[in-house]
């Protein structure tokens, strides 16, 4: 996700010129994760309770934690979501070898040739596109298995156009089975400023969710935006909105499921 650029330009034309840029006045600047009062997000370090409970043995949150990390710039986002689903995969097995090392953004890069995924992320982009549409982000997963011999992983793509109750409920149903299951990841597609109320979007985005609570109906978002963002929580019908919601393009977001084939 590429942010903040005509800023940063701004900021360094002003120094070189030996003018002063004043700070911008706190009370102009929106609250992170939405109005306040009635934020669209809250933080997992403000909200951690759910983990705090064992009725609640969070599957996917254990193994997707531990290899967490943050897109290396910020057109990113696919390769440090696919990266992280892909060590949650491979490498939180009980058989690992001293010289199993943990798969690297870069390398992902340099490895994986489908749909032109390391021109895309370039300041040229791949003809003049920047980014993965929701398709594209499968054929890279799939291309990713693959590449490295991954077997026994199907991914399945469920785009979302209409925040209607049927949406909804199938969202839902979803989230649930998902949390219920260790043999699945879900990878969502959708505008971050939707959920974080960021100035300036929109913002297409990418990141893996870690955790569904069916009690509060909300969803954690493992935001791969560490500059900004770590894990939040956000209500279903956020999700949905910020799921549903299109951009020129990259058409609608939506989820993208790494399944684990029965046995």
């Amino acid at each position: 996700m590429i942010r903040r650029v005509f800023l940063l330009c701004l900021t360094i034309m002003v120094w070189g010129a030996g003018w002063t840029l004043a700070a911008p006045d706190k009370a102009s600047v929106p609250p992170k994760y939405g109005p306040a009062g009635t934020p669209y997000a809250v933080p997992l370090w403000q909200s951690p309770e759910y983990f705090q409970s064992a009725k609640h043995p969070a599957p996917d949150f254990w193994v997707l934690i531990n290899h967490y990390t943050g897109q290396e710039s910020g057109t990113y986002c696919s390769v440090a979501a696919v990266t992280i689903v892909l060590n949650a995969i491979a490498r939180t097995s009980g058989d690992l070898r001293a010289n199993d090392a943990n798969y690297q953004q870069s390398r992902l890069l340099d490895d994986v040739k489908a749909a032109h995924w390391k021109e895309r992320l370039t300041d040229k982009g791949w003809e003049g596109r920047k980014g993965l549409t929701l398709a594209e982000l499968e054929e890279v997963v799939l291309d990713t298995f693959r590449t490295y011999g991954i077997k026994g992983w199907t991914v399945t793509r469920r785009p979302f156009t209409d925040a209607t109750p049927g949406a909804l409920g199938e969202l839902r149903a979803i989230l649930e089975a998902n949390e219920a299951s260790a043999d699945d990841f879900v990878i969502v597609h959708f505008l971050q400023d939707k959920l974080t109320n960021d100035p300036g979007g929109p913002y297409p985005h990418i990141s893996p969710l870690g955790a569904y609570d069916a009690a509060s109906g909300r969803v954690l978002v493992l935001d791969v935006d560490r500059e900004y963002y770590g894990p939040y929580w956000v209500g279903v019908e956020r999700l949905l909105t910020a799921l549903c919601a299109p951009t020129p393009v990259f058409g609608h977001g939506g989820l993208l499921i790494v399944r684990r084939t029965p046995r």
